[in-house]
């Protein structure tokens, strides 16, 4: 296939020859051999001896992309060279007058194999990263050969293309097994790219990276000043239009000026060498222009302006009061709404928006956009708009609300190039107490490491709670601060202390990683955040005590999540740019454990067809139900729904529940001080069923997948209950003080003093399956 696909260039290219030849002759001397792959040997220069990236992009639009990835990788590799390149000419012309810093920018070579194994080598590339849909095969095929990486970055598969595509699919799909990961635009790409052929591991949903672009290129006062335009003039601005296109829009001019005859038609071509013929059209209507780069002094009120300079059409979208983007009037398949709806510009589109359909129908959805059938429909909508300008500028202000909103696909393609480029991504989260907590944080290491199997991934955690992640078969560090020493050795020397504290530090710093997460959000867990240096440091955009100074990276996170678990797994995803789905813990337990509660249960007399445990306590008194009930429902659940109940906590709670239970009799046991935490997981692996209140004891029975009847106070369960719908949460909701956090209770504890043992006991019923209560023997 791919013998045929070559002869096939080369006919084409042989074909084309007089063409070739005719540019060379009209002076057009360096296309040619850049797409021949006879490249300027100062340009070769600046690769020699050093590692290379390879962005591709097809034309303007992906050009105009690749710049932020450019920009941002010239910052985190200064010491690579990168050489950019584009298919079309103009595409190329405004990358070199964008993109600075960049040691080549050329034509890609024609995709002929010999010409791409000879350019390569040349550029020896360590990664290879095609913008949108970039998919040439022997581009792809000698790079795979040649072990350079190969992304899709920003991915899209249109509607015309994804039907051309299907006829060629087996040859497709031996292609897309040879790119390392595909990066993509939404989930309608995503659905395509993998129909085709990638494979599914690889795909990810990053989003778009236009909607993440800088638009910095003209200083509105520039414009306004060299047109003369005031604040109340109206101003149609015409981007990206084509032929028979321009012969419709001076239809609708020459309606609109009927009634608005200072409105201002700016017109930007999508080729600017069409600026002469656009010309000629509205000239022998007796219609002036003037091109842009021709205004000299003030302009006639009829004149139309051209614009005939590339790369300069965002800053246009700025003076305007309305928006046409052109492409859409014809069958041409539209073209970008992302840079005046960055403006929060009101967008009129054409029926013909094909290419664009995602956006399309997001903006429509959104009432962000107007689409029109026909010139006339154009004509009639902006009367409309320019008699209503309140409405035409909230119609603007919703479209930048929707770029503002969907901003973010740019470090997530940023983080897989990173990974890429190197052998082994060091990543270190941060999260250093407490048991409930550090367990909510938890399933971000299997997501990680299901998303990034060869990543080496470490843990910050306090010493107190180490055994916590300490088998975790996920993580392949544990770094544990030695908190409880400092705080010992500062009670007789604090200067020993800051001694201690400070080689701690150094120490973290030089393991170099290349990205922090902080999953703590205070001042003790950013601290050490920022001390660690590493290029990439993200926190909540809301972390607390200050935390957001030490980071580089802040991220917001939307009001709709709720559960820890989840604004967790949302922080991680946007800074390693994946998706999480199933929730794992990975708390395992190993044969020490194993071996020391068999023997436990042994000792205390426990039989092991079926226990409940119980843990009453809370660190906070105001969480706490009342004692007397738990010493009730332990009697009942043993006496009605013959289960052993065994009671767990801290060796400090051990008194207080040998109350609780005193009077329970048989059947119920005193647990509290006997394990440690790895142990206590293991004892509530063999448990039938979970009983207390918001601690994190409750979180474990989660993690190792037990019922969970969580007695809950005033505190939010949607943020702090036990995760999963399995789960049994009573609060009593009709309290004036839900979402309380005081310690001291004002009301005497009343939203747990109407929580009753039957609830409980009912709801332990319910998930233990009992049909019948039966006497315990």
């Amino acid at each position: 296939m791919y013998l045929l696909y070559n002869l096939l260039i080369i006919i084409i290219l042989c074909l084309y020859s007089p063409v070739i030849l005719f540019k060379i002759i009209k002076g057009q001397r360096d296309e040619w051999p850049e797409r021949l792959g006879l490249l300027n040997k100062d340009l070769l220069a600046n690769f020699i001896n050093k590692k290379t990236i390879w962005l591709h992009a097809a034309s303007v639009g992906e050009a105009l992309v690749s710049k932020q990835l450019l920009e941002e990788l010239k910052k985190d590799y200064p010491d690579y060279s990168i050489v950019l390149s584009t298919i079309t000419l103009t595409g190329r012309e405004i990358a070199r007058e964008s993109i600075k810093n960049v040691e080549a920018i050329i034509l890609l070579p024609v995709d002929i194999s010999f010409i791409i194994k000879k350019v390569l080598k040349l550029f020896n590339p360590q990664i290879l990263i095609l913008i949108e849909t970039e998919l040439w095969p022997n581009l792809i095929r000698e790079a795979h050969r040649q072990k350079t990486k190969v992304m899709l970055a920003s991915g899209r598969i249109g509607d015309r293309s994804f039907k051309n595509y299907q006829y060629l699919r087996l040859f497709l799909k031996k292609i897309l097994l040879m790119i390392d990961f595909f990066c993509m635009q939404s989930e309608l790409d995503a659905e395509r790219i993998i129909a085709l052929g990638a494979p599914k591991n690889k795909v990810l949903v990053t989003g778009n990276v236009k909607y993440d672009r800088q638009l910095n290129y003209l200083d509105p006062k520039e414009i306004i000043d060299k047109l003369k335009i005031t604040t109340d003039r109206p101003v149609l601005v015409a981007g990206s239009t084509h032929h028979n296109e321009e012969e419709q829009l001076l239809e609708v001019y020459c309606k609109l000026k009927k009634e608005f005859p200072e409105l201002l038609l700016i017109i930007a071509p999508r080729y600017i060498e069409r600026v002469e013929e656009i010309q000629k059209i509205f000239v022998n209507q007796g219609i002036s222009t003037v091109k842009w780069s021709g205004i000299k002094g003030e302009l006639a009120e009829q004149t139309v302006v051209l614009l005939d300079t590339i790369g300069e059409l965002a800053g246009f979208y700025q003076v305007a009061t309305v928006v046409f983007v052109g492409g859409s009037l014809i069958p041409r398949g539209g073209h970008n709404i992302l840079e005046p709806a960055a403006y929060g510009k009101a967008i009129l589109v054409g029926p013909f928006m094909f290419n664009f359909k995602e956006e399309l129908n997001y903006f429509l959805s959104g009432k962000a956009l107007i689409q029109i059938d026909n010139a006339k429909g154009l004509a009639d909508q902006l009367t409309y708009y320019l008699n209503h300008q309140t409405e035409l500028r909230e119609i603007g202000r919703r479209a930048k609300k929707l770029i503002e909103s969907n901003k973010g696909a740019l470090p997530k393609n940023l983080a897989q190039i990173k990974f890429l480029l190197r052998d082994r991504l060091k990543i270190l989260l941060v999260r250093l107490s407490a048991i409930g907590d550090i367990i909510h944080a938890l399933p971000v290491v299997w997501s990680l490491r299901n998303r990034y199997p060869t990543a080496e991934i470490s843990w910050l955690v306090e010493d107190k709670f180490a055994e916590l992640v300490s088998l975790n078969p996920y993580l392949d560090k544990i770094i544990i601060m030695p908190r409880q020493r400092w705080t010992k050795t500062a009670q007789s020397s604090k200067w020993a202390a800051f001694r201690l504290i400070w080689r701690f530090f150094k120490e973290l710093k030089s393991a170099q990683f290349d990205l922090v997460i902080d999953l703590h959000g205070i001042l003790k867990s950013a601290l050490p955040v920022g001390m660690t240096r590493a290029a990439a440091r993200y926190g909540r955009a809301d972390a607390r005590e200050g935390s957001t100074f030490f980071y580089n990276h802040k991220i917001k996170i939307p009001l709709e999540i709720k559960h820890k678990i989840e604004r967790h797994l949302y922080l991680a995803e946007q800074a390693l740019g994946f998706e999480y789905g199933k929730i794992e813990f990975g708390l395992k337990t190993g044969p020490v454990e194993r071996a020391k509660i068999t023997h436990l249960l042994i000792e205390q007399g426990v039989e092991e067809k079926g226990f409940v445990v119980i843990n009453p306590y809370t660190n906070w008194k105001t969480k706490n139900w009342l004692m007397e009930r738990y010493q009730e429902l332990a009697a009942r659940l043993v006496k009605e729904l013959n289960y052993q109940v065994i009671f767990t906590g801290a060796s400090g709670e051990r008194a207080g529940i040998e109350q609780i239970i005193e009077q329970s009799g048989q059947g119920v046991f005193n647990f509290a001080g006997l394990v440690n935490l790895r142990e206590l997981a293991e004892l509530y692996q063999r448990a039938k069923l979970y009983i207390g209140g918001d601690t994190g004891p409750m979180h474990m029975a989660v993690a190792v997948n037990i019922p969970v009847i969580a007695i809950m106070g005033p505190t939010n369960p949607l943020e702090f209950g036990p995760y999963g719908a399995e789960h049994i949460v009573l609060q009593d909701q009709n309290l004036s003080c839900i979402n309380c956090w005081k310690r001291d209770c004002p009301y005497q504890l009343e939203c747990m003093s109407n929580i009753t043992t039957e609830q409980v006991l009912k709801s332990a019923q319910q998930l233990l399956g009992v049909k019948q209560y039966e006497p315990f023997v």
